[in-house]
């Protein structure tokens, strides 16, 4: 599991997008983004799971936010 706790939290959007899930940051201070992503970026590179770019301006998409495309447990988020 990935413990963004020290840094916000995130909210998994399943109905977001057709690409997969939709991964909202909420950091405690625009320097903590950074690091979240960071977080993800790495459990994501061991998974071998796939993501897009970091979302931060979208009518469409809450923000920021990244999509994950690829197969895993949800509940590591």
């Amino acid at each position: 599991m990935i413990d963004f706790s020290k840094h916000g939290s995130v909210t998994v959007h399943d109905n977001v997008s057709k690409q997969g899930i939709c991964v909202q940051f909420h950091p405690n201070t625009s320097e903590d983004l950074s690091k979240m992503v960071e977080l993800l970026d790495a459990f994501l590179v061991q998974n071998n799971v796939e993501r897009s770019i970091l979302i931060q301006n979208s009518d469409r998409f809450p923000v920021p936010c990244v999509v994950i495309q690829g197969i895993f447990d949800e509940g590591d988020l």
